[in-house]
């Protein structure tokens, strides 16, 4: 007779579908229209909608920032001069979530337009300068051929100038850089006589200190100087290789050894200190009291400042002949000045205006931030 064969249970069941493919060729561009960066990728086949998420650093926390039903986002909650980097998910409402793309970064590039020049070589003007500051509504450049310091207010218009040839108090020989402290004290490297000078906002000599050698309190050619958010004073000594850290009254508190043919340095918002070497054309950061944060490749770094309220840097690169833009973790941001050859100096002043000195014509170029 015919019997039905015994069956075994049912198996565990489970569900299937079509796992997402992620994201592609994520791309995000280096806004200036609209103050916005556009992020863009490939379609992913089923997808309904698109998740970016931002993040302030490649392997920082990523957040959820929006989403789109087109293969492109526009990101209009940015900083100028910070660096944003994306990743993306596709979505489908039967299937869920793709996985994260890999990341891409854009910025908000940092774009200037020409206001004006002014200088020359006659009286109550500059021959050659290493060193400029902006403080209020003046501008302080130092004149190294003519020993002495020369004020302008910020349209070009001569106010004052001070010192003279010689190794006396308010003398120069070849004075270099400037800085300008919270009080309006002003201290000038003199590099001729292996000294700092301070003068008080009038241009009234107060104090120096530093005699030659390798010493704390001495220097070998002291070429690129500034002040932190507490007034202490650093000192790039060229020919010792060294940040030199003093009080405002000329205390020494420590020191660190740098490269050699390190010529300009600056201090940001945070007190961090960079440091421009020409021979290995690298701008290198540090902490306040000489930590090693990181460094950075560059072409011919010359002269650098930075915008204490966004710390935002420039600094002058003799090979591109332009001043050249960067946030302080490094990234790119544009460049300002293409075409002047010799900027030994530059200036920022309170609303982020640029004044770059151009030493083969005895201009200062004025720039401000395009709208």
């Amino acid at each position: 007779r015919n019997t039905v064969p015994e069956t075994s249970a049912y198996s565990i069941y489970d569900t299937g579908y079509t796992v997402f493919t992620t994201p592609q060729n994520i791309a995000a561009t280096n806004g200036t229209d609209n103050n916005q960066i556009t992020i863009t990728w490939d379609a992913v086949n089923g997808a309904d909608n698109y998740y970016i998420y931002r993040a302030l650093t490649s392997t920082g926390t990523y957040s959820d920032i929006g989403y789109s039903s087109n293969v492109s986002y526009e990101d209009s909650s940015i900083d100028v001069g910070a660096t944003y980097f994306y990743k993306v998910k596709a979505y489908a409402f039967n299937f869920g979530f793709s996985e994260l793309s890999t990341s891409d970064y854009g910025y908000l590039k940092y774009e200037f337009e020409f206001i004006k020049s002014w200088g020359g070589s006659g009286p109550g003007q500059f021959q050659l300068s290493y060193g400029a500051e902006c403080s209020g509504r003046n501008i302080f450049i130092v004149d190294f051929v003519k020993d002495c310091v020369i004020k302008f207010a910020l349209d070009g218009t001569f106010l004052k100038t001070w010192g003279v040839s010689g190794t006396g108090d308010g003398e120069f020989d070849d004075p270099i850089d400037i800085a300008i402290d919270s009080g309006g004290n002003i201290y000038i490297t003199d590099s001729g006589n292996d000294r700092i000078q301070k003068f008080n906002v009038q241009g009234n000599f107060v104090l120096t200190w530093g005699s030659s050698g390798s010493g704390n309190n001495q220097f070998q050619k002291p070429m690129s100087i500034d002040v932190d958010s507490i007034d202490n004073v650093y000192v790039l000594d060229y020919q010792d290789a060294k940040i030199k850290k003093y009080t405002s009254q000329g205390v020494y508190i420590t020191s660190w050894s740098i490269e050699t043919n390190s010529k300009s340095m600056a201090i940001d918002g945070k007190d961090n200190v960079y440091v421009a070497s020409v021979n290995s054309k690298l701008i290198s950061k540090y902490d306040s009291n000489g930590n090693f944060i990181m460094s950075w490749s560059v072409y011919y770094p010359d002269e650098i400042a930075i915008n204490k309220k966004n710390n935002i840097i420039f600094f002058s690169d003799h090979d591109l002949n332009t001043i050249r833009i960067y946030n302080s973790t490094g990234n790119y941001l544009g460049e300002v000045c293409s075409g002047l050859t010799s900027i030994y100096a530059i200036g920022i002043d309170s609303q982020g205006n640029i004044y770059a000195v151009d030493s083969s014509t005895d201009l200062v170029y004025k720039y401000g931030r395009s709208e």
